[in-house]
C-alpha cells in the first residue's frame, strides 16, 4: 500500500494521542509537509535569514520535548552525511520531531542499519518524504576516493 493509505503505527500511540499533541504543541500545527516548504526554509538559511528565534526556541525547547515524549511524527526522513557542518535540522530550520535523520560518514546508504532506519520511518512512522542530502567538500568521500587509488594517510597502515 502507498504510505498515505496505511494505518499509522506510531508505536503504541493511537491517532487521538497524536491529535492531542498537535493541539498542545502549536508549532506542529504549522503546515510543513512538503519538499517545497523544506527547500524554502533551506533557502532562507542559505541567505542568512533565520526563523524567528522565539519560534526556534519553542520548536526545540522544553515544551517540544514534553510534547514528543510519547511519539514522533516526522515529515521527512533525511539520509545525510555525519559531517558536523551539515545538520539537517539547522539547514532546514525545523525543530524537534520534524525530521527523522539517518547519518553516516560519506552519506553511504548501503548498510542494513541505514536502510532499516529509513524503512522504520516510512513504514512505522508513516513519514511521507525521503530526502538524500549531499554536500560539497565531503572529507569522507575524499578519503574513500584516495583509498581506492591506494593513497592512505600515514596514520593508516596495513
Amino acid at each position: 500500500l502507498p504510505v498515505s493509505e496505511k494505518e499509522p503505527v506510531m508505536g503504541s500511540l493511537p491517532v487521538s494521542e497524536k491529535e492531542a499533541v498537535m493541539e498542545a504543541f502549536p508549532a506542529f500545527n504549522e503546515k510543513l509537509d512538503t519538499l517545497d516548504q523544506l527547500l524554502e526554509r533551506n533557502k532562507k538559511f542559505a541567505e542568512g535569514t533565520l526563523l524567528d528565534p522565539k519560534m526556534a526556541t519553542f520548536e526545540s525547547g522544553v515544551e517540544a520535548r514534553k510534547a514528543l515524549e510519547n511519539g514522533q511524527w516526522p515529515i521527512a526522513v533525511v539520509v545525510c552525511c555525519s559531517d558536523s557542518r551539515v545538520p539537517p535540522e539547522v539547514i532546514f530550520q525545523v525543530g524537534l520531531g520534524r525530521l527523522f535523520v539517518v547519518r553516516t560518514a560519506g552519506n553511504r546508504a548501503d548498510a542494513d542499519a541505514v536502510l532499516g532506519s529509513v524503512q522504520y520511518a516510512v513504514c512505522h512512522l508513516n513519514t511521507p518524504l525521503v530526502i538524500v542530502l549531499g554536500h560539497s567538500s565531503c572529507g569522507a568521500m575524499k578519503a574513500a576516493i584516495n583509498a581506492a587509488k591506494g593513497e592512505f594517510p600515514d596514520e593508516v597502515r596495513y
